[in-house]
């Protein structure tokens, strides 16, 4: 007798941050270069959105990186570019420039031929988002995986994302 057990179901607590290979994080800027927290978006602000990849394996890879998006944010410009397009943003550093990248709805992706060795720009990726909808969100994790071994990956954790509605101070 076989028996196949199939078992799926929604975590009681987030997920943590994970690093299998690879690792992955987030940051939030304003377009002056001031970090902030998911918790301190105003509503119709744009902020730039930083992921810092980690290569724990040294290898060459082509890796996957998907960044979902709480609701209440959408993706403004789909990628900042490469260092040519970093003009005005150079706390950013040197970007990495993927072989692809989409901005889909509710997430940023990204394709990259990666070589631990070559000459490239370290592994950092960057896109836009504005804040739309005020309230607070679930914050998905961000993910980085070699499409081709897909037990090499890393996480961010999940959380929370808080948009401020847009309060016009100059009003009487």
């Amino acid at each position: 007798m076989r028996v196949i057990l199939n078992v799926s179901g929604i975590p009681l607590r987030p997920e943590p941050p994970i690093e299998k290979g690879y690792g992955i994080e987030r940051r939030y800027f304003t377009l002056k270069g001031q970090e902030i927290r998911p918790d301190q978006f105003r509503q119709n602000e744009r902020y730039i959105v930083k992921l810092s990849l980690k290569d724990h394996l040294k290898r060459q890879a082509r890796l996957l990186v998907v960044d979902p998006l709480p609701a209440g944010l959408e993706i403004e410009n789909a990628a900042i570019g490469g260092a040519a397009n970093t003009e005005g943003f150079a706390f950013l550093g040197e970007l990495f420039s993927p072989e692809n990248s989409e901005a889909r709805d509710d997430r940023f992706v990204a394709a990259l031929d990666y070589t631990p060795n070559d000459r490239r720009p370290a592994l950092t990726l960057a896109y836009v988002v504005r804040a739309v909808t005020p309230g607070t969100y679930t914050h998905p994790a961000a993910i980085i995986e070699d499409m081709y071994a897909p037990e090499n990956f890393g996480r961010t954790g999940f959380g929370e994302a808080e948009i401020a509605p847009f309060t016009n101070a100059a009003r009487p």
